[in-house]
């Protein structure tokens, strides 16, 4: 029987292990740019070929062309309304016989017409009048020092006192008359607040006064001996700085 050789199989070398390389640290996020700061640097030409801003440009400039377009209209409509109506009138001067023998109706139409003119332009004249008025009004109320703390505090009576009138001229008269007893009203009580404050300064005054005499009548001689206890309400009142003073004052005035 023959022997087999065994013979070891072709065995692969093992691989090295591959390492891969550390993926590098993520940088640090940079800020968010500023556009406001884009805007200011970027050059002009390039600011206005943006599409969102031109789409806004190009929305505004449209939406005035619309308003000039409509003014534009209205003014010529109202124009050719006034030369009508002009042409209307010299028609009642320049054929006012024919009109009253002829046409007595169309005459009466024509004068209805010019008194229905005449009366709108009173009424314009007179409200340009009234607003006018009524600024000055305003202007002459608002230079008084008292003013502003007549609207901070009194805005609602006011506001009552307009709104509770119909006409032009009964809401200026009832302005006027309402805000004239404000402002009494608020001057009178600052006077009289001021008169307190004078009074409260000068009673304190005396307080102290009246005080420091106890504390300096009551010291003939220096007392050597060990001090008995608190000091005498006199003295403490008469060294209180100001502001303890004033709670101490406040705290007398509520005792009596």
């Amino acid at each position: 029987m023959e022997e087999q050789q065994l013979t070891p199989e072709a065995t692969e070398p093992e691989a090295e292990p591959t390492i891969e390389p550390a993926a590098p640290e993520a940088a640090a996020a940079a800020p968010a740019p500023d556009w406001r700061t884009a805007l200011d640097t970027a050059p002009i030409d390039e600011v206005s070929k943006h599409p969102r801003f031109a789409g806004l440009l190009g929305e505004r400039l449209q939406r005035e062309r619309e308003r000039i377009a409509q003014e534009a209209a209205e003014t010529a409509r109202r124009q050719a309304d006034e030369e009508r109506e002009a042409d209307l009138l010299r028609l009642l001067e320049e054929n006012d016989e024919t009109l009253s023998t002829q046409y007595p109706k169309a005459k009466e139409a024509l004068l209805e017409r010019r008194r229905q003119r005449e009366e709108l332009d009173v009424q314009r004249r007179v409200g340009e009048s009234y607003r006018d008025f009524s600024l000055r009004i305003g202007q002459a109320y608002a230079s008084l020092p008292e003013w502003e703390e007549v609207v901070g505090k009194y805005r609602p009576a006011l506001e009552e006192a307009i709104n509770s009138k119909t006409t032009d001229a009964e809401q200026i008269q009832a302005f006027t008359i309402t805000a004239a007893d404000l402002v009494a009203r608020v001057r009178a009580d600052r006077q009289i607040q001021a008169r307190i404050d004078d009074e409260v300064a000068k009673a304190k005054e005396a307080v102290r006064q009246e005080m420091a005499a106890e504390r300096m009548g009551g010291t003939a001689a220096p007392d050597m001996r060990r001090p008995g206890g608190l000091p005498s309400a006199s003295r403490r009142v008469a060294e209180m700085p100001e502001d303890e003073f004033d709670q101490w004052w406040q705290a007398h005035r509520a005792g009596t």
